[in-house]
């Protein structure tokens, strides 16, 4: 039996709603005709400055093959075997995973497949939790091997300190600024609003914080500022890491991979948001050297684990939007 092409289509276009780094959506999916289907990268984007190793493109390839999972098992399709595609010459999109998938009516919607549609990044400040959310997410943690939640206020103000430090070091490289920039959608007339990078509505930024953010974060005005001791407090989230319930270190096994490591961490995201809680990544912490050797030594992270990111997780408001610029179906499949 053929698996339905418009359906696939659906759920590529579901799958497509797992977390990416910067929400560059570097996955695509291939379709033959016997039921294989094949999960790429496209080159194009991959960070070139802030993910040279291209580990953050397969963390996001990771999550996004956990949300072909969830997908197919709406549509009752399962998938038999994965198998690494091997370093097949590319221009490019390179092809990482074979899924061998066939359609089964014994199979039922995967646990957390209900909640894709509930998880959603909140970067504004967040709502006291009441007890009853706070046992939760302890429930969540007690399950999660890879998942450290701490939620002692003292810490939680030491993690909005340092990570507004490490914040302002990466925005000190220019290189690193420019390509973040390339993401950032400051306005809805950008063609790319709705379908990709990081809209300054998902952001949290009101019109007037977009457009002062659309030049203080370029040259030279950023450099200008940064000597006259002013970036720090462009940069700074501190009160919005205040407000966090918890904060959440997200550490693998060193020589995991990656890809293993977003299957783990896009279930992990889904189980916070069937406990009620939205997050926001402070990948800064995972991603320099100094504060993430920090983090692991101040919470006892295993030595054999590395920290892959860190997130503050709490209530977002009623009024948050589920802002999720996805790219279609159609440029998905390749």
């Amino acid at each position: 039996m053929r698996i339905d092409r418009k359906s696939l289509s659906n759920a590529i276009a579901r799958a497509n709603l797992a977390p990416s780094v910067h929400n560059t959506q570097p996955t695509r999916w291939r379709i033959d005709g016997n039921g294989i289907i094949t999960l790429m990268l496209d080159s194009n984007r991959i960070l070139s400055i802030g993910d040279p190793e291209g580990r953050d493109a397969r963390l996001s390839l990771g999550a996004a093959l956990e949300g072909t999972r969830l997908a197919l098992s709406e549509i009752g399709v399962e998938i038999r075997h994965m198998e690494a595609a091997g370093n097949q010459k590319c221009d490019q999109f390179q092809p990482v995973l074979h899924l061998d998938c066939k359609p089964n009516n014994n199979v039922e919607p995967l646990q957390y497949s209900k909640y894709v549609d509930e998880r959603f990044t909140w970067r504004g400040g967040f709502l006291p939790a009441s007890s009853e959310l706070k046992h939760g997410l302890v429930e969540v943690t007690e399950k999660a091997d890879s998942l450290t939640v701490i939620d002692d206020v003292d810490d939680i103000t030491w993690f909005a300190d340092i990570n507004d430090n490490a914040s302002l070091s990466f925005f000190r490289d220019k290189a690193y600024r420019n390509e973040l920039i390339s993401w950032m959608r400051f306005s809805s007339k950008d063609s790319r609003w709705a379908s990709d990078g990081l809209s300054t509505r998902a952001l949290g930024m009101t019109r007037a914080e977009a457009i002062g953010a659309n030049f203080v974060l370029r040259s030279p005005a950023f450099e200008i500022l940064d000597g006259m001791g002013l970036a720090k407090a462009i940069v700074s989230e501190n009160k919005k890491t205040r407000t966090a319930s918890a904060i959440a270190l997200f550490h693998r096994p060193v020589e995991e991979d990656p890809i293993e490591s977003g299957v783990a961490y896009y279930q992990y995201l889904l189980a916070l948001a069937a406990a009620g809680f939205s997050t926001w990544p402070m990948a800064v912490l995972a991603d320099a050297e100094g504060p993430r050797v920090e983090i692991s030594k101040k919470f006892g992270l295993p030595s054999t684990h590395r920290l892959l990111n860190v997130l503050r997780i709490g209530l977002a408001p009623l009024t948050a939007e589920k802002n999720r610029a996805r790219l279609s179906a159609g440029t998905l499949m390749v």
